[in-house]
């Protein structure tokens, strides 16, 4: 399965235009929330709605800065995997959205328990799992200005139930990859940046970044 990876959007249609059009065809495009820039929720269907309209299968997750109406697009549009499951070709998908408690003062900011609560009724070890949580586990791809600002929680989560990948995004400075035991954890970087990645999930995981 060839994935299409984008994350902190915050807007910028001209830009998720230039993703799409340099990553070409995919089998399903995973969407790691903060689509808009505190909303609102008109740039959200039209981001969205250029996903769904060119790509069947579409997954993904609001950020910490996509007010709660967000969600309404999200689940008009049959996206979100937002504190629930997918199974798509096989593959489970378990998405978390908004993040743990920042300095800034969010629209969606959760307790670190709260978030493990979530995850561990949703993670299971019997079949090859995705899990997309806007925020990155602690410590791996989630360095911002020489602090580690993802979250105990996720990192607990992925550390107990092993997902075969986890995409996050959330610290845009913090692209790249990183290993929890067996679960590689991918960062795309920000699409508002010009950053995504393509993801191969059939057998070994291979991750492509690009740049537009």
């Amino acid at each position: 399965m060839k994935v299409l990876v984008v994350s902190d959007i915050h807007g910028k249609v001209n830009m998720i235009n230039r993703v799409l059009d340099e990553a070409g065809e995919v089998d399903l495009v995973a969407v790691l929330g903060d689509i808009t820039d505190f909303g609102p929720k008109e740039r959200a269907e039209e981001i969205l709605g250029l996903l769904v309209d060119r790509y069947v299968k579409v997954v993904g997750v609001p950020g910490n800065c996509d007010p709660e109406e967000i969600d309404e697009v999200l689940e008009n549009k049959a996206i979100s995997v937002d504190r629930k499951s997918k199974e798509i070709d096989g593959l489970r998908f378990v998405g978390f959205g908004g993040s743990n408690p920042t300095p800034f003062n969010t629209p969606r900011e959760f307790d670190e328990s709260e978030i493990y609560s979530v995850l561990s009724s949703l993670l299971s070890r019997d079949k090859p799992e995705v899990l997309i949580s806007h925020s990155p586990p602690k410590k791996t791809v989630d360095l911002a200005s020489g602090v580690h600002a993802g979250s105990e929680s996720v990192r607990r989560a992925v550390e107990e139930y092993q997902p075969k990948v986890v995409l996050s995004g959330h610290i845009h400075e913090a692209k790249g990859t990183a290993w929890v035991d067996d679960s590689l954890v991918v960062n795309p970087g920000a699409v508002r940046d010009g950053n995504a990645v393509l993801l191969d999930i059939d057998g070994e995981v291979e991750v492509e970044f690009f740049s537009v």
